[in-house]
């Protein structure tokens, strides 16, 4: 999965498209969801937009601008009634007076064309789930996962700077919740080399490390972690 770029900029061709695309999708968001979703979707627009070839570039603005919603919400679980906000995608579509054939086969190109991890993708995850989604914080260790919230803080700084994590999890004053995760790491931050069981932790300890600071943040961009997951208006 490509490393998304946080921007709105999009190219002079498409800008009347993206106007019309994101002016449906902050009413809905003003009206249904919460301002969140209207900052994602807008990113969401931008980064159709510059796509060439742009698949939003026909077809029915509202289509798109449902199609958009639709794929955000299937992200971050909005038709699960034990998450916030919460509204069924049948919903969604009917607000926007389009078929929910419609609206599925929108979001599923534009699951496509951004390549969309099923659930919990990490570059579109609301901000206020992150601490929810074991996408962010996964790191694969020879065909193990590990938790960066486990490591120890040096570690952890170390992944922050590199843009690897949003945030260092002792730095929050929420608890860290461990989670389940059925099938969703088609994406993970980084790698990391694993240890025997010979090696001791002080050596663990510092290969991780060194690991680490020889990791590119993802993509390559000088973005910090918290642009990039809690983009500004």
């Amino acid at each position: 999965m490509g490393k998304v770029t946080r921007s709105k900029s999009v190219p002079k061709t498409m800008q009347a498209r993206y106007d019309q695309i994101v002016a449906l999708t902050d009413e809905f968001c003003h009206r249904h969801l919460n301002d969140e979703y209207r900052k994602l979707a807008q990113y969401m627009a931008a980064a159709l937009c510059r796509k060439r070839p742009s698949p939003v570039a026909s077809g029915q603005v509202r289509s798109w601008a449902c199609g958009i919603i639709y794929a955000l919400g299937q992200v971050n679980f909005l038709s699960d009634k034990s998450f916030e906000p919460y509204m069924m995608l049948a919903d969604v579509c009917a607000e926007f007076g389009v078929s929910q054939s419609t609206g599925s086969a929108k979001a599923r190109a534009i699951s496509d064309a951004l390549q969309l991890a099923p659930a919990f993708d990490p570059e579109w995850t609301l901000p206020s789930m992150l601490d929810r989604n074991p996408l962010v914080w996964m790191a694969e260790v020879n065909g193990y996962l590990v938790d960066l919230r486990t490591m120890p803080r040096e570690v952890q700084e170390i992944a922050f700077e590199k843009g690897l994590i949003p945030y260092i999890p002792d730095d929050r004053t929420r608890p860290f919740r461990a989670w389940r995760v059925l099938g969703y790491f088609r994406y993970l931050p980084c790698s990391l080399p694993i240890l025997g069981p010979h090696h001791g932790y002080a050596s663990q300890r510092r290969d991780t490390v060194q690991s680490l600071r020889s990791t590119k943040r993802p993509g390559g961009s000088p973005t910090s972690p918290t642009e990039a997951a809690c983009p500004s208006p």
